[in-house]
């Protein structure tokens, strides 16, 4: 019994450390999406770029399947990704006004935070 349990508890040890790691990742792309968001005003352009956020998607869920991960899962979490990155950017915006804030300025969907 002692054995199933020290493993169970290494399991979940090692699930922690990837689990902080995945918050370091998510910190670090936030970082670059303020880079990204102080290069999309100098050029003048919208926050949402559908066809990169579609190319985006279709990455994932083919790093998903390679990695034996259901392709949904990826791209179910990666919409919640695009989705901060896309608020985090107009609030950004809001901060610095851009010709096109008006048009990146949609309100958010109640509920939303």
């Amino acid at each position: 019994m002692m054995s199933s349990s020290t493993s169970l508890e290494q399991a979940r040890a090692r699930i922690d450390e990837i689990n902080e790691q995945v918050v370091a990742l998510l910190a670090e792309r936030s970082a670059v999406v303020d880079d990204v968001c102080a290069l999309k005003a100098e050029e003048g352009r919208t926050v949402r770029d559908p066809e990169r956020e579609a190319e985006l998607l279709s990455h994932v869920r083919t790093v998903a399947r390679e990695h034996g991960l259901p392709p949904k899962l990826a791209e179910a979490l990666f919409e919640t990704i695009l989705e901060h990155s896309v608020q985090r950017q107009r609030r950004r915006r809001a901060d610095v006004p851009s010709p096109d804030a008006a048009q990146d300025a949609t309100p958010m969907p109640s509920g939303s935070s």
